[in-house]
């Protein structure tokens, strides 16, 4: 049986760290770890590198770079397959949003805001997501062709003191739900996103998780669980309130505590505002696109 092939971005730590381990663990895959860390220091941090895993420091906001990337981990020993992709990279906001800047009172404007939030998190996710489908769709086994995107409760509701990180996972949710029913009508992709409240990882350092009640943290055996049982895998996820999900692709699952949760797209104001979203499908607009 073939090897399968996977991408991890923001693997070097956190989720996509978990992710990547607890895939190469089940057996028959090899994962290609991407992180913007220098190879050495994920070498020196990771416990568990193995010869199904290969490390490749890349910048996800570097569309020449990543592409070179995604096109070598494709021509590898010939292969030509790409079955999963977890695009999980992710900063939070780097500056204070609102500090009043130290032209405050005079004439002159104040500096522009500091970006890389939005650019990891959401152009970082579609430089990504582009990526994957482009190759995905050549791949030889369609049953295994899936895409799991790392957003964050910020998606749906603010997280108030972060508010470029929150608009930067609203961007990554509203892209996710745009592409998933086309991307698996056209090429049998399955896209998903996982929204998870607080997760402890490396992005937060000791003494401000401490600030956090545990209970309200998001097991990371269950993000590991959602990503590749439910997203990979295709299980239908049965949330905790007994609802069942319709498909195993373009689903929003909101993990939180040992809990999760399916979180649906708003209700429509009205049949009329119905009608014009769906208006807007792929194949009834591919005449103009």
């Amino acid at each position: 049986m073939a090897t399968k092939v996977a991408i991890v971005t923001g693997g070097a730590s956190g989720m996509g760290y978990a992710v990547a381990q607890a895939l190469v663990q089940r057996g028959g895959w090899h994962v290609h770890v991407l992180d913007v860390k220098p190879a050495r220091d994920y070498h020196a941090s990771s416990s568990s590198t193995t010869t199904n895993t290969t490390y490749q420091q890349a910048d996800t906001t570097d569309y020449g770079q990543l592409a070179a990337v995604f096109k070598s981990v494709w021509t590898l020993g010939g292969q030509r397959r790409l079955d999963f992709v977890f695009a999980n990279a992710g900063v939070l906001d780097s500056a204070n949003f609102f500090k009043k800047s130290s032209t405050e009172g005079t004439d002159e404007p104040p500096p522009e805001p500091d970006y890389k939030v939005v650019d990891v998190n959401l152009r970082g996710c579609i430089n990504t997501v582009y990526l994957a489908r482009h190759y995905m769709a050549q791949s030889p086994d369609r049953s295994s062709r899936a895409i799991a995107v790392t957003a964050s409760e910020a998606a749906i509701w603010p997280t108030y003191c972060l508010p470029l990180y929150t608009a930067s996972k609203h961007g990554a949710l509203g892209f996710v739900r745009s592409i998933a029913d086309w991307y698996h009508k056209s090429d049998g992709i399955r896209v998903n996103t996982i929204c998870p409240s607080s997760v402890k990882t490396a992005l937060l350092p000791d003494e401000a998780w401490a600030a956090f009640d545990p209970s309200s943290l998001t097991s990371m055996d269950l993000v590991v669980k959602i990503v590749l049982d439910h997203f990979l895998n295709g299980e239908l996820v049965v949330d905790s309130n007994g609802r069942r999900a319709t498909s195993n692709y373009g689903q929003t699952v909101v993990p939180s505590g040992d809990e999760l949760y399916l979180e649906d797209l708003p209700p429509f104001v009205n049949a009329g505002h119905e009608a014009l979203v769906k208006a807007t499908e792929v194949d009834r607009q591919t005449n103009i696109i």
